[in-house]
Order: structure tokens, then sequence, then C-alpha cells
């Protein structure tokens, strides 16, 4: 339960293990290459030391929009996925992001709304 850096990228994984929510001081993880096609809310919602997640090259069709409210999110990679959008953020969400790769998805439209992740 004191991990603060887990790297599980280049296997096989579908699933974001539940388990994952029990590391409440994780601070990096890193889950490229793998085969995942969604994150669960329940384990986002756990994760609040959270300052960057990668999950480059996975299955990804979906982001939760309580992404955005990850306190000490600096660092979001989600490039080479499938993801068709991006959800709308929150007026005080993400306000510690400084790194969002989107690249090489389906997107069509970015969330009109992109500029509240600016910091005031």
């Amino acid at each position: 339960r004191n991990l603060k850096t887990l790297n599980v990228s280049g296997n096989q994984i579908e699933h974001v293990p539940v388990e994952f929510s029990e590391l409440r001081m994780l601070k990096e993880l890193r889950m490229d290459a793998n085969k995942i096609s969604y994150l669960p809310v329940q384990v986002l919602k756990a994760l609040e030391d959270l300052e960057c997640l990668s999950m480059c090259n996975n299955e990804l069709t979906f982001i939760p929009p309580s992404i955005w409210s990850l306190p000490k999110l600096s660092y979001l990679a989600l490039s080479w996925n499938q993801l068709k959008d991006v959800p709308e953020i929150p007026k005080e969400g993400s306000q510690s992001l400084t790194h969002l790769d989107i690249s090489h998805n389906v997107i069509s439209e970015l969330p009109k709304n992109m500029g509240a992740l600016e910091k005031p």
C-alpha cells in the first residue's frame, strides 16, 4: 500500500484491476502497450494522489469524465488508443494538468471548453 510508482507496460493486461483502488499512495501509474479497453471509475476516484497516468497504445474508447477530478494529476498520456471524444472539462477540474497527450486516436472534435485546462 506504500507503492508510489507502478509500471505494468508491455503486457497482455485487458482490465485495470479493481484492487488498484487500494494503492492510495500511488503517484505514477504506467500501463502502456496492453489491451485495456476501459478505465474503471472506482479506481480513478480512489487514486487521489495520482500525478502521472500513462495508458498509451491500448484499446481505450472512452475517458471517464471523473478523470478531470483527480486533484494532483499533472501528466495524462492516452495516445494510440481508439478514443472517439474527450469528455467536457468542468470549470474546476484538472487545475494541476500540465501535459495532455491524446494524439493518434479517432477523435473528431475536442470539447469546446478545452480552455478550462488553462491555469487561472
